[in-house]
């Protein structure tokens, strides 16, 4: 099996509803999605950090209309967010999202 070819095995375990994924409302697509809340202790930095929630999405990029770009605005299951960053890598979307809790 090629290395392209495990990727996408690999990527299709790792988006496996039975697995780690579940499905969400990701800016208005249905999509399998892995979904990672950001405490704050995994922060360096101010106290402020405190009243942002921060969620970091995995999911497929051809599962969404378009790759989403630093400052635009985003929902995820509801909740309105901004795109803090977004990578692609072989297929992978990792979104990070902020939103202000207070």
């Amino acid at each position: 099996m090629s290395l392209h070819a495990q990727i996408g095995e690999d990527l299709r375990v790792f988006l496996d509803l039975d697995d780690f994924a579940e499905i969400h409302d990701v800016n208005g697509v249905k999509c399998r999605a892995v979904l990672q809340e950001i405490s704050a202790e995994d922060l360096s930095g101010t106290h402020y950090e405190v009243y942002r929630d921060l969620m970091q999405v995995h999911c497929r990029a051809r599962d969404l209309p378009e790759i989403p770009r630093y400052g635009q605005t985003f929902r995820l299951d509801g909740k309105l967010y901004i795109v803090g960053s977004c990578a692609e890598d072989m297929g992978m979307l990792t979104i990070k999202l902020e939103a202000n809790d207070r």
